[in-house]
């Protein structure tokens, strides 16, 4: 369901894996997220770092551990809290990095 005009493919290095949260939503369906810091795989000096939310069964399904390569398609979503806005950035998909150098 997600607009495909809205999603970027990047090759990245996971910095960091937080906790999985989980809960129950106001439908009592079962949730869980985690949020995953990653670090763009460019030989620059000030490469991107980025903090992205994996949902559901993708929770599961990533296995990458910290300090691998992968690549990864991402939405970009803002919504709006109080007056204020923010940033929503979703891991859509994943996949090893099969690149060849």
């Amino acid at each position: 369901d997600v607009d495909k005009r809205q999603m970027e493919k990047r090759f990245l290095k996971v910095k960091a894996l937080m906790e999985v949260k989980s809960g129950k939503s106001q439908n009592g369906n079962d949730w869980k997220t985690r949020e995953v810091v990653l670090e763009a795989d460019e030989k620059v000096m000030y490469p991107d770092v980025i903090v992205a939310s994996l949902f559901g069964d993708a929770v599961d399904k990533f296995e990458f551990k910290e300090n691998a390569t992968l690549w990864a398609e991402f939405a970009f979503r803002a919504h709006e809290y109080q007056g204020r806005w923010f940033n929503d950035v979703r891991i859509s998909n994943f996949g090893e990095d099969n690149r060849s150098f």
